[in-house]
């Protein structure tokens, strides 16, 4: 009897284990999370990659129905008017300025480059100022104009050493006539002559070419050279 009740117990310990491996697991609870953060993280990624989408798409195009600043682009990259334009600014704002014969703009002397400094401050930057004629601001210029020219200010006979500044000077620029304009790389030489003296028609006209190249100060030029001119390009 003993035995009877023995294995009726075993098998209902068996019945009831079989039963409980039959019932539906639940999910722990780190699934779910890690699911939602997989999500998010997708979700991250596509945000990430929608604004640099837009920020190409939002890149701002060049206008091409506005013209370029003549001033502004380099030499080499002008077009064959926007050259013509440059030389007709140079001829009237830069030329006129320039002082002294070099072939090369380190050898000019410092007298004529003071000159051509207060002359450009007139006529490029409209400016004739007591500060444009101070010591440091005349040497921020020739870093413009004459960035590789020797400077002695004690060489120059308006310069006065206890304020450290310039005398002005009379305006006096010389007249020329444009003849015509040459560009090579990044450079352009600008040919032209004496005004003809009216009541002096036999007078000996000299022709000159002046060379000129992008300043690193961005919308000025530097003097490369200035000579007597024979055959004018």
């Amino acid at each position: 009897m003993r035995r009877i009740i023995c294995c009726f117990l075993s098998a209902l310990l068996l019945f009831t284990l079989a039963g409980c491996s039959l019932l539906p697991t639940q999910p722990t609870d780190s699934e779910p999370n890690k699911t939602i953060s997989s999500a998010q993280n997708g979700s991250t990624d596509s945000n990430n990659d929608s604004p640099a989408t837009n920020t190409e798409n939002n890149d701002p195009q060049p206008d091409p129905t506005k013209p370029r600043d003549i001033l502004k682009t380099p030499i080499s990259q002008l077009l064959q008017d926007e050259q013509k334009a440059l030389a007709d600014y140079l001829f009237e704002k830069y030329i006129p300025c320039s002082f002294g014969l070099f072939s090369d703009a380190k050898d000019l002397s410092s007298p004529s480059v003071w000159s051509s400094v207060e002359a450009l401050n007139r006529a490029v930057d409209g400016d004739e100022s007591e500060d444009s004629r101070k010591l440091e601001n005349v040497l921020k210029k020739i870093e413009i104009y004459y960035p590789e020219t020797p400077f002695d200010p004690t060489k120059v006979r308006v310069y006065d050493e206890a304020t450290q500044a310039f005398a002005p000077s009379p305006a006096d620029t010389q007249q020329y006539e444009l003849l015509s304009y040459e560009v090579k790389e990044d450079q352009i030489t600008i040919y032209y002559q004496n005004k003809p003296d009216e009541n002096d028609p036999d007078a000996d006209v000299q022709q000159y070419a002046t060379t000129l190249k992008n300043s690193k100060t961005n919308g000025y030029f530097s003097f490369v050279s200035s000579v007597k001119s024979g055959a004018v390009g």
